[in-house]
């Protein structure tokens, strides 16, 4: 798997046998991820975030992934972790998807304060 800042995927391509958005041996490809269309997944995920209570906190998302192979697309799950000014994990999305191309996401939040006594 490949953990990069969305930000940096532009970056891949200064790294052997990866690339952003072109064919390679590993490549991370926009319309691979977070429903179709032809922005970036910096863009998507963004969009995406801005409807979660943590959304203001955000100033680093992290994707864990796994780049395609060749032109081989096998990406059961995709995390965006989204990340605090303070470095704190504040929440995540959980891309889940099947062989029938079919595409669930899945939201963790951790600002709550658990409540829990015992």
């Amino acid at each position: 798997m490949l953990s990069i800042p969305v930000a940096k995927l532009a970056q891949l391509d200064n790294i052997s046998f990866f690339s952003y958005n072109k064919r390679n041996l590993f490549s991370i490809v926009d319309t691979d991820y977070l429903r179709t269309g032809n922005d970036s997944i910096e863009s998507k995920i963004t969009s995406i975030c801005q409807s979660f209570s943590f959304a203001a906190d955000i100033v680093d998302i992290k994707m864990v992934t796994i780049p395609r192979y060749l032109i081989a697309v096998f990406r059961p799950i995709s995390f965006y972790l989204c990340y605090a000014k303070s470095g704190k994990l504040i929440g995540a999305v959980a891309e889940v998807s099947n062989t029938y191309k079919e595409t669930q996401y899945y939201v963790v939040d951790n600002t709550s304060k658990s409540s829990q006594t015992t």
